[in-house]
């Protein structure tokens, strides 16, 4: 899972850190490493760490903590940080995330941290890579249909979080299509039944070549 590297060390700080290449799966909410920092000075030194996205997929993102801060996917250098002399700070004092929304590509993230009492600046560039989740399919599209779809008892609502877009088709149960709806990422559909009669009606939900058949009981 993991591919060792050579530490990089700048001056007199040193990044203890042992992978530069990262894997995950694209469904993952979040893939992320953490290191520690070591000073060798033998003084305290103050440093910042920012974050260069030398190449970022489209619809993917990244943020980062360091030090007793975290920073948003918008925030790209940190607050200085004091490391005393001759240190090295918990295991988790950088910890860089990347967010793959889903995307199977490879992200390349740099960061650099500049040591600014003794003019010094540390790089260490980061591969994440995500791959197809063989857990994924029907199972995990029924599971998140079921978590979204609201049946309520005039009407039905649907939320889609993905960042394709979804198909809802709404039958009676000889099969005959009422309505047909394309609900766009990030939108909503409420759909009514108070004019139709009480009965039985298939709930259609397609995406990405994916099918789900959902019953929906309407009692008037």
């Amino acid at each position: 899972m993991f591919t060792m590297v050579n530490q990089v060390t700048g001056q007199g700080i040193e990044l203890v850190f042992s992978n530069d290449t990262i894997w995950g799966y694209q469904t993952e909410d979040v893939i992320e490493f953490k290191a520690s920092v070591k000073n060798n000075n033998s003084s305290d030194v103050s440093i910042t760490l920012t974050k260069v996205h030398l190449n970022i997929p489209q619809k993917s993102n990244s943020a980062f903590c360091f030090g007793e801060g975290c920073y948003d996917s918008q925030v790209f250098t940190s607050d200085p940080n004091t490391v005393s002399a001759n240190s090295t700070t918990h295991g988790s004092y950088l910890k860089g995330q990347y967010f793959p929304n889903w995307v199977i590509d490879t992200a390349e993230i740099e960061y650099l941290i500049v040591d600014q009492t003794h003019a010094d600046t540390l790089r260490q560039k980061v591969v994440f890579i995500t791959s197809f989740d063989p857990n994924t399919g029907l199972n995990d599209f029924k599971e998140k249909v079921d978590q979204h779809l609201i049946l309520l008892n005039q009407s039905i609502q649907f939320y889609n979080e993905s960042i394709d877009p979804v198909d809802i088709e709404v039958l009676d149960f000889t099969g005959a299509s009422l309505s047909h709806h394309v609900v766009e990422p990030s939108s909503t559909l409420l759909q009514s039944f108070e004019d139709q009669p009480s009965g039985i009606y298939l709930i259609s939900v397609t995406s990405n070549n994916l099918q789900f058949v959902k019953r929906y009981y309407h009692n008037r």
